[in-house]
């Protein structure tokens, strides 16, 4: 089978060498001839693109397109455009069986060449996209080029759901969402959370008995601006530390360390304990395994009920305990579920999709932590074997792409 699969995401990007390159991998190796088409920033393609050829299967065709980011929303026209101009020139070449189409962007090039080549494709929505762009105030509704392009791609987005063969969803409770609300055929629908390398993902922590007087290490990853709640972690950080004085929090992420010390000083929270670092994927296993627990607060919204965390499976693959908040993606499903850690829980709200983080709700979380961190970690590595393992997500895409010829 010859498909393409078209992501706006780079390769040379964190987010593409931990949820595309390894499932791109698995799936050639069962015999997929993948072409891989996608947006590349030209630095990062400079420093990276010898790093991400080694990682490939020799059998993907890996077809970078120049990533352009100026002016901003017009930039992003002309990659989406420059995406799909590529991919008529690769189809004429090759011929394709299918399409599979990575986000939003992704549908959009491989819907126009549906319609011209009458080629299908799966549409892996990595979540409500156009939702995403508004909740996190990125997109501001009372702009009226922001809303036009809002409800451009709310259009758009029917359309993908209509006319993919089949399509991904994060989350079962997206897919939820997707059968009760938007009249979406359950049967189309399959759900692949963001899956982990066990494999890459492999060093374990050590179990500890915890007291007042025990270092104990926290960890985040990733990145900290827009869905990521860094006050309340910092604030979550300030009450672990007046039960565990010599507490420490590692932050492992690209963005400098003055955003965490300024929000230390708006908070009057001391920027004691805490570390600010980068790390390259291969570091990470690492990192995870030196930790007592990972932590990670995400801003609830409508559009993150289709949100799985990548760092989720990676904290457990390493056998971390992780604390979390409630009304995120498959959150409270998960962690009522499996031993996956801890739930921080809000003030009941009237509107769905807000939340309110009082001090008690911290104070509840800490007091889970000496039994969170002295079960055995190979419990929370279990989850990510049975919920997060890359190796079921690969065979699910393989049904689909058997599905799909």
């Amino acid at each position: 089978m010859k498909v393409l699969y078209i992501s706006p995401d780079g390769m040379t990007d964190p987010l593409g060498q931990s949820q595309v390159i390894p499932y791109l991998n698995g799936l050639a190796g069962k015999g997929a001839d993948i072409t891989l088409l996608s947006l590349e920033k030209p630095e990062r393609y400079r420093h990276g693109a010898a790093h991400i050829a080694a990682l490939l299967h020799p059998s993907i065709d890996w077809q970078p397109v120049s990533y352009l980011r100026r002016p901003p929303l017009l930039a992003q026209w002309a990659n989406v455009y420059r995406l799909y101009r590529k991919a008529i020139h690769l189809h004429r070449q090759k011929v394709f069986d299918f399409l599979h189409a990575r986000s939003y962007m992704g549908a959009w090039v491989a819907r126009r060449i549906k319609k011209r080549y009458g080629i299908p494709f799966l549409f892996d929505m990595r979540g409500f996209w156009a939702d995403e762009r508004i909740d996190g105030k990125i997109w501001k509704l009372n702009n009226p080029f922001h809303y036009w392009v809002y409800r451009y791609f709310k259009r758009e987005e029917r359309f993908f759901l209509q006319e993919a063969h089949h399509i991904i969803s994060l989350t079962h409770a997206a897919r939820d969402w997707m059968t009760t609300h938007w009249g979406v055929d359950a049967g189309k629908i399959t759900v692949i959370p963001c899956c982990v390398d066990l494999a890459h993902f492999n060093k374990l922590r050590m179990p500890r008995v915890c007291t007042a007087e025990t270092p104990l290490r926290l960890i985040y990853l990733g990145s900290l601006g827009t869905w990521y709640l860094l006050d309340d972690m910092l604030r979550f950080f300030h009450h672990v530390r007046r039960r565990y004085s010599s507490a420490t929090f590692l932050i492992v992420t690209r963005e400098p360390a003055s955003i965490v010390k300024e929000a230390c000083s708006r908070l009057q929270i001391p920027f004691e304990g805490i570390e600010v670092r980068p790390a390259e994927r291969r570091e990470v296993p690492a990192l995870l395994a030196q930790a007592d627990a990972g932590v990670f607060f995400i801003k609830p919204a409508f559009s993150k009920i289709a949100s799985s965390a990548t760092k989720m499976g990676e904290m457990l693959a390493c056998g971390l305990p992780v604390i979390a908040n409630e009304q995120v993606g498959d959150h409270d499903f998960l962690f009522s579920t499996y031993p996956c850690g801890a739930l921080l829980r809000s003030k009941p709200r009237k509107k769905p999709w807000t939340y309110c983080y009082e001090e008690h709700a911290f104070e509840e979380v800490v007091r889970q932590i000496p039994s969170l961190i002295s079960t055995p970690p190979e419990v929370f590595r279990t989850v990510a074997q049975q919920y997060f393992s890359l190796e079921g997500g690969i065979e699910r895409y393989w049904k689909i792409y058997q599905s799909m010829m």
